[in-house]
């Protein structure tokens, strides 16, 4: 399968306040909708270290948490929360010690008929991370696994999907796609990510950026271009300039 290269219209502002917001209905949605059991299952957490919170593989705040667990609807089934251990055994980190200190101050208030923990001496606390969890992470303002940053890159993309608007796609690396020296081209992340050492490239250009490229662009002759499919592409970009410009939005771009 080729490279292709989604444009986002982005509100910088809006997608620079959004990192670290910890914005619930933003959360929910990157989540998506689970399929429905009619089974419902006992509650699994893992806490690492630094205090971070998985329920179910998803990263959740300790409010979260602290909200999930009196929920009616875990009556009679187990609350089973996993610790990752530290260099000393049997020993909660501090940060470990408040979510531990949230489950006892709520335990009366529970319907679990048990609320067990335990260590998790099989993990060395480097699980793979899923795009999914990379983007709730970004939301929240963690970075739990920062050599995986093409995760974090992907779920950039979730996260633009979610809060700009997907402006289209074209075929190819920009710099082969187009036979125009695009902005575009010099590789830059809107926002603070761990190193991408792959896939998926990014990179953007801010709303003034986005204005100036149109205009030169849009007075651009596509007669001496050699190929259709680069003209057709051209005439494309131009057309997501138009209206990244048209919303005052910058452009977020990413090839894979």
């Amino acid at each position: 399968m080729g490279l292709t290269t989604s444009l986002f219209a982005i509100d910088m502002e809006n997608l620079k306040q959004t990192m670290g917001s910890s914005d619930p209905k933003l959360i929910e949605k990157l989540t998506g909708k689970k399929k429905t059991s009619s089974k419902v299952q006992d509650l699994r957490v893992k806490v690492d270290l630094n205090g971070n919170i998985t329920i179910d593989g998803i990263p959740r705040t300790k409010d979260f948490f602290a909200t999930e667990i009196v929920r009616p609807k875990w009556a009679k089934r187990e609350l089973i929360v996993t610790y990752q251990p530290g260099k000393k055994p049997n020993r909660y980190s501090p940060d470990q010690v408040e979510v531990h200190e949230i489950i006892n101050e709520l335990a009366a208030k529970t319907k679990f008929t048990c609320l067990g923990s335990d260590w998790d001496w099989n993990g060395d606390g480097n699980d793979e991370i899923t795009t999914q969890q990379a983007a709730i992470e970004l939301v929240m303002g963690l970075c739990t696994r920062p050599d995986c940053g093409a995760e974090y890159g992907y779920g950039l993309k979730s996260i633009c999907d979610l809060v700009g608007e997907h402006l289209g796609v074209l075929g190819g690396e920009l710099e082969v796609a187009l036979a125009w020296n695009t902005r575009l081209l010099r590789l830059r992340t809107p926002v603070k990510l761990p190193r991408v050492e792959d896939f998926p490239f990014i990179s953007y250009m801010t709303a003034k950026e986005v204005s100036a490229e149109l205009k030169r662009f849009s007075e651009m002759d596509t007669s001496d271009i050699p190929e259709k499919w680069m003209i057709s592409n051209c005439k494309q970009f131009v057309k997501f300039l138009g209206r990244a410009n048209k919303l005052e939005r910058a452009i977020v771009a990413f090839c894979h």
